[in-house]
C-alpha cells in the first residue's frame, strides 16, 4: 500500500501530481542506486559476498523500518475507544481526522527520541505542523477535546489493545475477537464530539 502512494504517486492515488513529489522520488531512487554501488564497491574491495553485505546493508534495514512502522501505525490508529470507518463521508462525518488516532505516551522519554510522531491527533488535524511544534499543538487539543484517546504505553496497555482489537465490525463499530464476541463498542457520541 505505501510503496504506491509515496514512490513515484499516481495522481490517481494521492489525488494530485506535484513536481516535488517526482523530484522525492527521484532523490530516494538515486540515493538507494548510490547505496547498492558502496555496498557493491565495499563487498568487492573486501572480497567479501555481495548478497550478504546486500542483506546486512538493505534487506534488513528494511525489513526493521517496517517492523517499526507498523508497530507505530498501530499503535496511533488502533485501540478499543477508536472507531474505524469504510466510507469518507461516515469518517467526515465522526470527526475521525480527530478522533480516529491516539496520543501515546512512551515511557523512559523515547517519545521525545521519536520528535513527537505520537502526538497523532494534532498531525491529522493538520499535517503541515511541524514535528517540533506538535507537541504544543496536540496540548491545544486535549484541552479543548478531553476524550481524545490518549493513553502511556506499557506492558498492560499493549496487551491490552492486542486481546480486545484483532477484527472491527464497521456496521455495529465494535471491536471483535478472533472467534467475533465483541470486546469493545466503541459509542459513536463519543467519536463525534
Amino acid at each position: 500500500m505505501w510503496w504506491k502512494k509515496l514512490f513515484f504517486a499516481s495522481q490517481k492515488e494521492i489525488g494530485s501530481s506535484r513536481s516535488k513529489y517526482k523530484l522525492d522520488s527521484l532523490l530516494v531512487t538515486a540515493g538507494a542506486l548510490v547505496w547498492l554501488g558502496a555496498v557493491a564497491f565495499a563487498a568487492r574491495a573486501t572480497d567479501q559476498s555481495f548478497v550478504l553485505l546486500y542483506a546486512l546493508a538493505a534487506v534488513v534495514p528494511f525489513l526493521l523500518w517496517n517492523a517499526v512502522i507498523g508497530f507505530v501505525v498501530y499503535l496511533q490508529h488502533t485501540s478499543p475507544s477508536i472507531a474505524w470507518f469504510l466510507n469518507r463521508h461516515e469518517w467526515q462525518r465522526n470527526k475521525a481526522y480527530l478522533t480516529a488516532t491516539a496520543r501515546v505516551r512512551f515511557p523512559l522519554g523515547i517519545d521525545r527520541l521519536m520528535h513527537g510522531i505520537m502526538e497523532h491527533n494534532a498531525h491529522h488535524v493538520n499535517p503541515g505542523i511541524p514535528m517540533s511544534r506538535l507537541r504544543a499543538a496536540q496540548q491545544v487539543l486535549q484541552q479543548k477535546f478531553p476524550d481524545l484517546c490518549d493513553y502511556r504505553l506499557d506492558w498492560r496497555s499493549y496487551f491490552d489493545n492486542v486481546r480486545r482489537c484483532k477484527l472491527y465490525d464497521f456496521a455495529n463499530h465494535a471491536w471483535l475477537d478472533f472467534g467475533g464476541q465483541v470486546t469493545a463498542r466503541v459509542p459513536m457520541a463519543t467519536a463525534a464530539t
